[in-house]
This record gives structure tokens, sequence and C-alpha cells, in this order.
């Protein structure tokens, strides 16, 4: 039973299609064996109401055209002919109009669901997600890359000494500061990265289809808009920063590579020797699962903190 339903969960965008264009071309097929006698048009509105609901306008708005398109066919050419044509497409050309405009009803409401959605989802103050759409959006994420095989990184960051920062310059130039820090950071990720705040000062990024190397140059990137920020603000900004990468055949959670990626990230900001950023990486959840060399030699070299 697990088997099914977590081939289900994998090929559901598929069988969501069977299910839209089987009832489509089940609607059509009845249309024209019962021709202009009995009126089908009511029963295209559930196919083209979820093909716009879980694909979008296009292919909704696509149905609703070969719909109409099937319509005007069952009204001229169909059995039996000798039905009344001005009527026949009048009745066809109303038909599109409600159509069209139950096409926008829907496409509408669907988008005003997903803007509430996404404001219910994101940090008012940073424009990351919160912390519980992020470890949702990042779990979904995970069994994807488990799936694929492909490697997924964890970025970890903490603004140092924000507190203090609060205390001399005011709690608004703090909050003026993880605005900064939130916008900034979205704004340099690429569009699937998954960008969350998960504490007051804390911040989370996964990255999908990123190795280890990939995700400290993307860590690097964040100590330099970090310092611009600072640099901006007047203030004296710097992060630390942890990193830890799944291996190939991971099934680590998402608990697991925020763990792994947060002891990294205090390894960084206890151990560098001098002030300014700081960058922990080289932690994989491998050292989790108990799936890579267990060596001390090996473990020893997947725990490099570096200091930049």
């Amino acid at each position: 039973m697990l088997n099914v339903t977590k081939f289900l969960n994998q090929h559901l965008d598929a069988f969501r299609w069977l299910i839209v264009l089987g009832a489509w071309f089940g609607i059509v097929i009845l249309d024209y064996e019962s021709g202009s006698l009995i009126g089908m048009s009511g029963f295209y509105f559930s196919p083209i109401g979820l093909a716009i609901w879980y694909f979008g306008k296009i292919p909704g708005y696509s149905l609703a055209i070969l719909a109409i398109a099937s319509r005007l066919y069952v009204t001229w050419l169909a059995p039996p002919l000798e039905k009344n044509m001005i009527t026949g497409t009048m009745e066809a050309v109303s038909i599109a109009i409600v159509m069209f405009v139950f096409c926008y009803l829907v496409s509408r409401e669907k988008d005003r669901i997903a803007e509430f959605k996404t404001q219910s989802e994101t940090d008012f103050l940073t424009n990351a997600k919160i912390r519980g759409a992020f470890m949702k959006q990042s779990a979904i994420e995970l069994t994807r890359a488990e799936r694929m095989g492909h490697p997924v990184s964890l970025i970890y960051i903490d603004v140092d000494k924000f507190k203090a920062i609060n205390d001399n310059h005011g709690h608004q130039a703090g909050d003026k500061l993880l605005n900064e820090m939130g916008s900034t950071i979205l704004n340099s990720l690429r569009p699937y990265d998954i960008f969350g705040r998960i504490g007051g000062d804390e911040f989370a990024v996964l990255l999908p289809e990123t190795d280890r190397r990939g995700a400290s140059s993307v860590a690097r990137r964040i100590h330099r808009l970090a310092d611009s920020i600072g640099g901006k603000l007047g203030l004296p900004v710097s992060v630390s920063i942890g990193i830890a990468t799944t291996g190939l055949d991971s099934t680590a959670t998402i608990d697991d590579l925020l763990h792994k990626a947060d002891l990294m990230m205090y390894s960084a900001k206890n151990g560098r020797a001098k002030a300014g950023n700081s960058l922990a990486t080289g932690a994989t959840t491998n050292d989790i699962i108990g799936t890579t060399d267990s060596t001390p030699a090996k473990r020893n070299k997947d725990k490099v903190t570096e200091s930049i």
C-alpha cells in the first residue's frame, strides 16, 4: 500500500491529466452520440475547471475552445441533420460566452487563493518564508531529490551580534537590517531556491541540485551581500554561515539538514580567529545517515571550519 501511495504521489500530475482528458473525451463522445437532442454542454465545465485549477489558464482555455468547437460540430454535422442550424449556432455562442466567463472566474479564484497562501506563508518583515512553510516546501524538495538522486544543500545564516545592534542602534535599525538582509538574499537566489526565516535573526536557504562546492559559492556571495548591507546602513553587520549537503543516496530529512547546518554555523561562529564573517562548510548529512566513509580522517576532513 505504501509503494502504491508513493507511486501515485510521484506521478500525480500525470494522473490528473488522465482524469481531465478522460472526462473531456468521454463528454465529447456522449455529446456526439446524443446529437443536439440532449444538451451535454454543462458537463464540459468539470474537466475545464480541473484543468485550470491544476495546470493553469492556457490548458483550461484550450479545453474550453475545443469544447465549443465540439459543440458546433454536433450542431452542424452530427445527426439528426434536420435540426435548426440558427438556433443551434446561437446556443453554441451562448455556451461559449458562459464557458469563458467560467474560465475567468475559476482563474481569478485560483489566483486569489494563491495570493492569500503566499501572504500567509511569508514573513512580512523579511519577505522570507515563515518557518512552517519553509519546512514543508523543503521536505517536498528533499523527497524529489531522493527520487531523482540529486544532492541538496542547506545554508544556515546567523546575523552576528544582532542583540547588540538592537541595543546600541534601536529596534528600528534592527528591523531595517532584517528587512534589507531578507530582501537582498532573496533577490540573489534562483527562482526555485527556498528561503526561510528560521528564528529572529536566523535564516536558511535550501538549494536544490546543489553540491557542497556550489553551496559554498552561494554562502560567500551572501557574505559579500552582508558586507554591502552593513555599509549601506552604517551598521557593523557580519554573518556566520553553516552548510550541510546531502549525499546522492541520502534519506536525510529537513530536520537533519537544519541540525547539521546549525552545528556548522556555531562551529564557524565560535571558532573564527578574527572578527568578521565566517563560514563552516563540509558537513554532509551522510554523516548523520551513516552512508559514507566513517574513518576519523574522512570525518575530520568533512568538518573543516574556515574563516573568510
